[in-house]
């Protein structure tokens, strides 16, 4: 049977990672697995419940053995959390295990996003979001940028559009 290298999507939370992720695992015929869901599957619990009670290191301990179980697979696209990239060693293993696609969005898609999102998500607070996510992504960009393969901008653009890039980009039209 041929190898199919996984697809490991990256970027800022309410990006579209798993919008996008889940499309281009279907066009593709490949499963598909974000590690968010993953982790919550594995411990029963929430990842909001995670950061409350255990903070998030421990958080982070579970998104890396995420990240390591799924980088023994094939055939796979991944979402990964936001923060994936802020540990070198899931850096490490996704570029090693799959092409890193990063989901670049501009600051006004991410609180656009998330303004729209029923998700809670742990390391925003309404009020703080502006501040926050241009703190976040000044730490991350830098990250998301050296851990990727390719790179889509996807500001502006519908999930058909965005799934024709990555495709394009990979060689797979």
């Amino acid at each position: 049977m041929e190898n199919k290298k996984n697809i490991s999507i990256i970027g800022f939370m309410a990006s579209g990672k798993s919008t996008i992720g889940k499309e281009l695992a279907d066009r593709l015929s490949y499963g598909f697995v974000d590690t968010d869901e993953l982790i919550e599957e594995k411990e029963g619990r929430s990842i909001k419940s995670m950061f409350e009670t255990e903070g998030e290191g421990y958080f982070r301990d579970a998104e890396s053995t995420a990240v390591e179980e799924v980088c023994a697979m094939e055939g796979l696209v991944v979402s990964t959390g936001g923060g994936a990239v802020l540990r070198s060693q899931n850096v490490q293993m996704l570029r090693k295990n799959s092409t890193v696609v990063w989901l670049r969005a501009n600051r006004e898609t991410i609180l656009e996003n998330l303004r729209r999102s029923e998700d809670v998500r742990p390391l925003m607070k309404k009020g703080e979001q502006e501040i926050k996510v241009d703190n976040m992504l000044f730490e991350r960009a830098p990250k998301y940028k050296n851990a990727a393969h390719v790179i889509v901008d996807v500001d502006g653009k519908n999930v058909e559009d965005i799934v024709f890039e990555i495709l394009f980009n990979l060689g797979k039209i």
